[in-house]
């Protein structure tokens, strides 16, 4: 095979077959074909496709050379379609483009050295015009059932007879069961039509000209249907006639709606026959025969009653023998003057009027007509029907119209409803409460826009295809509040359809489904979990029959057991059981059949290698309907190390209790220290101190000189107050109990910075979700104190600092300083304040570091838990 890359006289141009014809004659008869056209390599992959398959794949060229369709990105062709371009056999076939909203046929035709064209021919045109059909179908369906019609068709030659099925309606049978020919139609019709209705078509055959007739035809039930056709006669091209086709329509109630006028009319211009007095005195209307009178110019100034039926007496309430004969002003009592007017014009060769009128009585309403008298000039006929009934009805549907928009307002879904053709919409207040609309904002078209993007366009295709097939649509889809937020529908949709066949109005109902489908969304991907979680588990998992017999085992038993499913379903299981354990549990598992409960207990599975170890399981029941045992559903877990280190867990719980009570001493023993404190505290400041303040107040009473030794003695005095003062203050730390934990570290480093050493603080507790329990306080604070104390003694230090955080679980505590250290084989062997501070630690389950030496100082880093609940 030839290529040439001079096709369509680009540089970059694809490389295109060359058998015969000239590369620029062929490229360009490529390009105008009216098919798309694509050229595929051996292995599947896109050669060249023309301008129009481009257009029709709405993918770039350059995306699509040198891949297969199905490698194609954005992945737009449907999978049938990709499947079918790998296959040169494929048969032709129809496809739906969904990005460019196209249908295409294709064909493929083999080409050299394994290539292969496929054609793409745009046949939208013609899907359309199907759809158009089978809706004109539908259209027509649905107007033969609305005007009780149908059509026909007769062939000539044949006299074969084609039936719609609104035709079957009218005969009141099923295509199944009656099968229309000359003779069965001639069988259900009067005997007096068929020869009449015989002639009228030999008379139309023969003109060529359309025809009409009706015919009384009976239906099964012996009910007798007058049908009216209008038909036409189909000619061939000589001009031969060779069909009938026609329109036929039940005229029955029309027919006898005239009748009954005419009958009407007859009665009344015959007023002398019995006829006419039977009816005129037996309907249900009021009905009287009067004449206008008038002046001597000619107008009209009242009307004479000059016959009058007996229900027209009972609703006028007047006596026909006394007000034949007289004017209405005189014997109706609900006269109106405008009535002589208006009559006046009817009575005169004017229309017939109608109008409505509370008479009589004032629950009863009229609907009253006036006709003039034909034969006689000045006369009309005057009819009251009474229709109170229907105003009933009328009011009685204006009350449940308020009902339904009561409800309609109060029902939790969105309800709302679109005219097609533009009219005016509804919507409940559930709509205008979730979107937070006004019913001046909400249009035919706006409510659209509530919906989520990108369920727009699914919302218009399903949309359309509801229009086709005339069904109620389900659709969910997100609607925006009016907070901006996103929550889905599932939104129901009828359409119903006007008189002439197209869609009037969009009825709708959204249900809001969001927490549902959240919930959905949260149960897939739980038993997605689950799924995962069931084989991923260390643990045996089984679910067995009522009886015992296992129907499913996870893969985490046939891995440890070595059986295969085979084996193990059923009763193979106990194979890989104790056979002394199986007799142990057997009674147990008895006494779960029977009463429903748990079934657990310890029992040795043999693994693959041979050993048995042991496990330890439990088994729940579920309950069917019935109230019986369906199922069970069990767990084994492997205990064997667990059993073995049984003791040793033991030794841990009683270290552990251990600890918990050296806790509890170490929180009563601080507790009794604090309150030895407290006492000696108090006997100092109490005691001691208020006995030496005493003694100076009466030295300063002696007339002492003013000797060295009475000085001396003065300021050792006043010394001894203060610092008896500062050991109770210390002994007793007021402001921890009063100010707190914080408060008390900040008064430490204050009281214990000077001119050569400078204290700094840092204090970080926001993390605490409650205040620190007061014996972790008291034991941060003499930590803190000790700590403090023993680098103003011993650092000799300029600058020191002491920080306390507290972080997730833990409260840190750290005191640095700047000064001399100490060797760290010192740190081992440290005096008594440093071993006390350890002991707290430990004893409160703590972590002690401390490191120091003379170049950078001596720091202490403490980590204390905090409690559970702190």
């Amino acid at each position: 095979m030839n290529f040439d890359s001079s096709v369509s006289g680009a540089a970059d141009a694809p490389l295109l077959p060359n058998k015969g014809l000239p590369p620029l004659l062929l490229g360009s008869l490529l390009e105008t074909m009216p098919w798309g056209v694509l050229y595929l390599a051996p292995d599947g992959c896109i050669v060249w496709l023309n301008a129009e398959a481009e257009a029709l794949w709405g993918v770039p060229a350059a995306v699509v050379a040198g891949h297969r369709p199905d490698t194609v990105q954005p992945a737009v062709l449907p999978p049938a379609l990709v499947q079918a371009l790998q296959l040169l056999s494929a048969a032709p076939a129809d496809y739906w483009l969904p990005l460019t909203q196209q249908w295409i046929s294709l064909r493929t035709a083999p080409a050299p050295e394994g290539h292969w064209w496929a054609f793409w021919d745009n046949v939208t045109a013609r899907k359309e015009a199907e759809a158009a059909q089978q809706r004109s179908r539908k259209l027509l369906l649905a107007v033969e059932d609305v005007a009780h019609s149908g059509s026909y068709e007769a062939d000539l030659a044949t006299m074969g007879f084609y039936f719609s099925d609104g035709m079957y309606r009218l005969f009141d049978e099923s295509p199944s069961s009656f099968v229309p020919s000359l003779a069965s139609i001639d069988a259900r019709s009067h005997p007096d039509d068929a020869a009449k209705i015989q002639r009228i078509l030999d008379q139309a055959i023969a003109t060529r000209q359309p025809y009409t007739y009706r015919r009384r035809i009976y239906w099964p039930s012996g009910e007798e249907h007058i049908l009216e056709a209008h038909g036409t006669v189909v000619c061939s091209e000589t001009g031969e006639a060779i069909k009938l086709q026609g329109l036929v329509q039940d005229v029955t109630a029309r027919v006898h709606a005239e009748q009954q006028v005419l009958t009407l009319e007859q009665e009344l211009a015959r007023q002398a026959t019995d006829k006419y007095l039977t009816l005129f005195n037996t309907i249900d209307e009021a009905v009287a025969l009067c004449e206008i009178l008038a002046d001597e110019h000619g107008n009209p100034i009242d009307y004479r009653l000059l016959e009058l039926n007996p229900t027209f007496e009972q609703v006028m309430g007047v006596v026909a023998g006394d007000a034949r004969g007289r004017t209405a002003r005189e014997v109706l009592p609900a006269f109106e003057p405008w009535w002589v007017e208006a009559y006046a014009q009817v009575a005169f060769g004017g229309e017939t009027i109608r109008f409505e009128s509370r008479l009589a009585k004032p629950e009863e309403w009229f609907e009253v007509c006036v006709a003039p008298w034909p034969s006689a000039p000045g006369r009309f006929m005057l009819i009251y029907n009474n229709i109170s009934a229907r105003k009933r009805v009328e009011q009685e549907l204006r009350r449940s119209e308020a009902q339904f928009r009561t409800v309609a307002n109060l029902v939790p879904d969105l309800l709302w409803c679109n005219e097609a053709q533009g009219g005016p919409d509804w919507y409940n207040q559930r709509w205008l409460d979730y979107t937070g609309q006004t019913l001046a904002e909400v249009g035919s078209s706006d409510w659209q826009s509530r919906v989520h993007p990108q369920d727009q366009a699914a919302l218009r295709r399903e949309l359309h295809t509801a229009g086709l097939v005339s069904q109620p649509l389900r659709q969910e889809y997100r609607i925006r509040s009016a907070t901006g937020e996103y929550r889905w529908f599932l939104v129901q949709t009828q359409a119903v359809y006007g008189v002439d066949g197209q869609i009037a109005t969009w009825y709708r109902a959204a249900t809001d489904i969001h927490d549902r489908k959240i919930t959905e969304a949260r149960l897939q991907a739980s038993e997605a979990e689950f799924r995962t979680l069931i084989n991923a588990a260390p643990a045996l998992v089984w679910i067995g029959a009522p009886t015992g017999e296992i129907t499913y085992f996870n893969h985490r038993w046939y891995e440890y057991t070595g059986q295969s499913n085979t084996e193990a379903i059923g009763y193979g299981w106990t194979e890989a059981t104790h056979a002394e354990d199986w007799e142990q549990l057997a009674p147990s598992w008895e006494h779960s059949q029977r009463t429903g409960q748990v079934y657990e207990g310890e029992v040795r599975y043999r693994r693959h290698d041979g050993q048995y170890r042991w496990h330890t399981f439990r088994a729940l029941p579920r309950l069917g309907i019935d109230g019986q045992i369906a199922a069970w559903y069990g767990l084994s877990f492997d205990v064997h190390e667990a059993k073995l280190v049984e003791q040793a867990v033991h030794e841990q719980t009683l270290l552990r209790m251990r600890l918990e009570q050296q806790q509890q001493l170490f929180n009563a023993v601080l507790e009794a220290q604090e309150t030895e404190r407290y006492r000696i505290a108090e006997g100092l400041h109490n005691g001691v101190g208020q006995l030496l303040y005493a003694t100076k107040l009466q030295l300063e009473q002696l007339p002492l000189q003013k000797t060295d030794a009475a000085t001396r003695a003065y300021e050792l005095l006043t010394d001894a107050i203060r610092q008896t003062r500062a050991v109770s203050h210390e002994l007793v730390p007021l402001v921890l109990h009063e100010f707190g934990l914080e408060a008390a570290l900040r008064d430490i480093c204050r009281k214990l910075s000077s001119r050569k050493l400078r204290f700094e603080y840092h204090i970080d507790l926001q993390e605490l979700r409650q205040p620190l329990p007061k014996p972790l306080q008291i034991a941060l604070y003499r930590i803190a104190q000790e700590l403090a104390q023993n680098i103003v003694k011993h650092a000799g230090a300029s600058e020191a600092s002491l920080a306390l955080e507290a972080v997730p679980g833990f409260v840190l505590l750290r005191v640095e300083d700047n000064g001399v250290g100490f060797p760290t084989p010192q740190l081992a062997t440290s005096g008594l304040g440093l071993r006390s501070i350890r002991d707290r630690v430990d004893l409160l389950n703590g972590r002690f570091e401390t490191g120091s030496s003379p170049s950078i100082g001596t720091f202490v880093r403490i980590r204390l838990p905090l409690p559970p609940s702190t």
